[in-house]
């Protein structure tokens, strides 16, 4: 029992010691902790705007901070060199040993290539300067039936040429297609007329393409379709609500040349009537050509039996309703008529003696000699018209296959 006692009083001892040890330990750290973190002790930062580097380390260390330049930009109104920001900001208060993040001026402005925007779209050139750090200055229109297609990008009065080394910051002036166009018509009116005395005037007046609608007031449009056709191939585009599929088929059968379902986008209905009214005028130059032996510019075709003739006929369509495209390859035309890519090599060759790449270079060609020839198209436009992506390549593939610029048509 004796010896239960002892012990007990030995462990009760030892730990009321540990409880001492440890109270007293606890009491120094606490009443030091304070004066060694600094507890309640800031350093207002100084202002280092303006300053040299070497300037901002000198007050840095006086101030007991450290400061580090994180990045540089470029600001012609301040000293190369010299503190533009400053985090935390000057007044803040900080403590001791505090790292200070420094922007100094560049000494030379940063220099950003210039993109490739001619025949972009408005709200595309937009998005893609302000996104390399150019700013937007003036915008000014000229002819072009082309509406907000981006015709020329000038800096300091300066046309730009792409892939150029221009000045973050630069300002660019924008000159934009009005989609006016360098002539205009006037369109027959049809308002409030019934069905034969529309026709009468779609006889007489020169129409390109008739976009018309099923539900109309006065006018059912698949019957005006099938009267229209009875002695008139001018190419229709039937606008409907109706989207089943029987619909469309009986559009197309009953001789429209698409349907277009509601609702649409406004810009693939607007390359649709382009390209149906390219086609429509090359097959007409076409008709013209055959019936002239001695004038005929395609006279290698006539040699052609009546089968090879309407193959190319079938490659010169899909080019034309292509023309304006610059991102279609080989492969693209091939599936659409039906051929390898190794077929329409050795048809094309055996044929013309040209391969399928100077086929449609010589197509492109031809068509941009007769766009520039008919007074209606500045060279500009004429890029964008047949799917150039600049103008200094079409520039100077023109000038390699007829010996002369583009703009000597003019």
């Amino acid at each position: 029992m004796k010896k239960f006692q002892a012990r007990l009083t030995f462990y009760l001892l030892n730990l009321l010691a540990a409880i001492l040890l440890v109270c007293v330990i606890g009491y120094f750290v606490l009443s030091h902790l304070e004066s060694y973190t600094q507890h309640g002790q800031f350093i207002p930062v100084p202002a280092f705007n303006d300053l040299t580097v070497e300037e901002a380390h000198a007050v840095a260390r006086h101030a007991h901070l450290t400061v580090v330049v994180t990045d540089s930009l470029y600001d012609d109104a301040a000293k190369p060199g010299v503190v533009l920001e400053q985090s935390p900001v000057a007044g803040a208060h900080v403590k001791e040993n505090r790292l200070i993040h420094l922007i100094i001026n560049a000494h030379n402005p940063e220099k950003v290539v210039f993109p490739n925007l001619q025949n972009a779209a408005y709200r595309q050139t937009l998005q893609t300067l302000t996104s390399r750090g150019f700013k937007i200055g003036h915008i000014e229109y000229a002819p072009s039936e082309f509406h907000n297609l981006v015709l020329d990008l000038k800096h300091d009065g300066e046309n730009i040429v792409p892939g150029s080394l221009l000045t973050k910051g630069a300002v660019i002036d924008i000159v934009l297609g009005s989609g006016n166009g360098r002539n205009t018509v006037v369109l027959p009116q049809l308002t409030g007329k019934n069905l034969q005395e529309a026709l009468d005037i779609l006889h007489t007046e020169k129409v390109d393409l008739l976009i018309i609608d099923v539900m109309m007031p006065r006018l059912d449009g698949i019957r005006a379709t099938v009267k229209i056709r009875e002695s008139n191939p001018l190419p229709i585009i039937i606008l409907s609500a109706k989207s089943e599929d029987t619909d469309k088929i009986l559009g197309l059968n009953i001789g429209a040349d698409d349907y277009i379902t509601k609702p649409f986008n406004p810009d693939s209905l607007i390359l649709q009537v382009r390209n149906m009214i390219s086609l429509k005028k090359y097959q007409e130059r076409n008709t013209l050509n055959t019936n002239d032996d001695d004038t005929n510019e395609n006279k290698d075709y006539i040699a052609l039996d009546k089968r090879e003739q309407k193959f190319i006929n079938k490659l010169n369509n899909w080019l034309e309703l292509h023309l304006e495209e610059t991102d279609y390859n080989i492969e693209d035309i091939c599936k659409e008529i039906g051929t390898s890519r190794m077929q329409l090599h050795r048809k094309l060759t055996a044929l013309l003696g040209q391969s399928a790449s100077e086929f449609i270079r010589c197509y492109k060609m031809k068509r941009a000699k007769e766009l520039l020839e008919s007074g209606n198209f500045n060279v500009s436009e004429v890029v964008y018209k047949t799917g150039f992506k600049n103008n200094s390549h079409f520039t100077k593939t023109f000038k390699k296959t007829y010996g002369h610029l583009p703009s000597e048509l003019l």
